[in-house]
């Protein structure tokens, strides 16, 4: 609505105008924002020469916590050999599993002695897509753990230059002196027979490519959810170039099996793929194991544009290593086509 000459007014006052995806960005934030948070948020763009203190986000509110940078790295396909098996609409694109865990590495490296325990409030603000052929910095930013039983440590994912960088993706990670006991609730499996088997799984409908082929067999989808058999991620050191740690926190492999199955889930009953956006919570009671894994997913509600769902994770002797609470997807009928291209251009 700002023509020229306004726009000038207001540099002449001092008054900086938020560009116009910045302002988007901002505004898609703060909705997100959950009942009970500050209603009222005051924000500002900068002058032409004016550069942010302190970037964007959590780090930026006087009276939220204080980020520092936990780590950095620049994303390619060459030394994130991972990407080039996660690509739609021909741009690799980082999977929401590997953000899950890097932005535990962050949370972990900020504040040692603890072991990773979970999530609450995982948001993906901005999805991470490598649209030049020169790498992606981005940048895992953690505050100090609060004190308790379970402490929480504030993270971000952030990427871009840091004269214009932009939060990714941002949560809490939950930390623990060690790993709870897991309660003895279960989701009730779904039933029924699913018409593909794994081959056609991943040439019709799923993008992913050899890196992330984890699921081994449907078992059952019904309305009421899916269960699924998965494998695990081979070490850190088979996916990249100088890996953060030689071994997984959680496990990106398994945590995508189950974004995929609810791609599967979305696209069984409802017609449309899906991607996901927002996790409430994650408990991790167990380390993943090798073999064995199965996944149980129980439908909760759904929109015409939107899924929700809790996701179980089970060893082989039935035994609950990890929980998603609150897991919500976004359907669209343009994410068919991304898929469909699921190659680098040459």
């Amino acid at each position: 609505m700002v023509t020229p000459a306004l726009k000038k007014l207001f540099a002449e006052e001092g008054v900086g105008v938020i560009p116009l995806y910045e302002g988007s960005e901002q505004l898609v934030d703060e909705l997100c924002i959950p009942p009970g948070e500050p209603c009222e948020v005051v924000i500002g763009g900068l002058l032409p020469g004016q550069r942010p203190a302190a970037g964007k986000g959590l780090a930026n509110s006087p009276d939220g916590p204080k980020l520092e940078v936990s780590f950095e790295r620049k994303l390619d396909v060459d030394s994130y050999e991972f990407l080039r098996s996660h690509v739609m609409n021909s741009e690799p694109v980082l999977p929401v599993a590997m953000i899950m865990e890097w932005l535990a590495h962050g949370a972990l490296h900020s504040n040692p002695g603890f072991v990773f325990h979970g999530f609450d409030d995982l948001r993906i603000l901005k999805g991470v897509t490598l649209v030049t052929t020169a790498p992606y910095p981005i940048r895992v930013l953690a505050s100090r753990a609060g004190k308790g039983a379970t402490p929480t440590v504030n993270v971000e994912l952030r990427g871009g230059e840091r004269t214009d960088e932009r939060v990714h993706a941002r949560a809490r990670v939950i930390l623990a002196s060690s790993l709870p006991k897991a309660d003895d609730k279960k989701l009730t499996p779904a039933t029924g027979d699913y018409p593909r088997g794994v081959e056609d799984i991943y040439k019709e409908v799923l993008f992913h490519g050899s890196h992330f082929r984890a699921i081994k067999k449907v078992e059952a989808c019904s309305e009421d959810g899916i269960v699924a058999e998965v494998t695990s991620a081979p070490s850190p050191a088979n996916w990249m170039s100088e890996p953060l740690r030689s071994s997984w926190l959680s496990d990106p492999l398994v945590m995508d099996a189950a974004f995929q199955l609810m791609i599967l889930w979305t696209e069984f009953n409802h017609g449309e793929v899906s991607l996901p956006n927002y996790l409430a919570g994650y408990r991790q009671y167990a380390a993943i194991p090798a073999e064995g894994l199965k996944t149980v997913i129980k439908a909760r509600k759904k929109s015409s544009s939107s899924a929700t769902a809790d996701i179980e994770f089970l060893d082989a002797q039935g035994n609950l290593v990890a929980r998603i609470e609150g897991y919500e997807c976004t359907m669209s009928p343009s994410l068919r086509s991304a898929f469909e291209r699921r190659t680098l251009d040459a």
